[in-house]
């Protein structure tokens, strides 16, 4: 399952929740906290790795994706070490090497160059 501006406690929101169970029933969850022209504010980090702990208490990723890694967004890092950074540019690069010829319909390609020129 995956949601969009997943609500949690405090009136929080996750940019990206995805969920999902393996053949031996095991949940898994990932946190993706999507930053375009933002920091990560005080708290948001805590917050969201409380909320994975209770989707999923063994399996869980949390990223923060950016266009590049401010000394603001390192030192936030520093203090939530089970967070991890990525570059925007990784993950679009990685994502676009995935993608069978089918997904290349004018929507999705237009959306995708919107992402590449808003993340540098």
């Amino acid at each position: 399952m995956v949601t969009a501006e997943a609500p949690t406690s405090g009136g929080r929101r996750i940019d990206l929740l995805i969920e999902w169970r393996d053949s031996s029933e095991r949940q898994y969850a990932a946190a993706i906290e999507a930053k375009l022209g933002h920091h990560v504010t005080s708290g948001q980090l805590p917050a969201y790795r409380n909320h994975l702990w209770k989707v999923a208490k063994e399996r869980r990723w949390l990223a923060v994706v950016a266009p590049r890694l401010t000394a603001r967004t390192d030192r936030t890092l520093r203090r939530n070490r089970d967070w991890r950074w990525v570059a925007w540019r990784d993950l679009l690069v990685a994502h676009e090497r995935s993608l069978p010829d089918e997904y290349d319909e004018i929507e999705y390609l237009q959306f995708r160059r919107t992402l590449w020129d808003q993340t540098g």
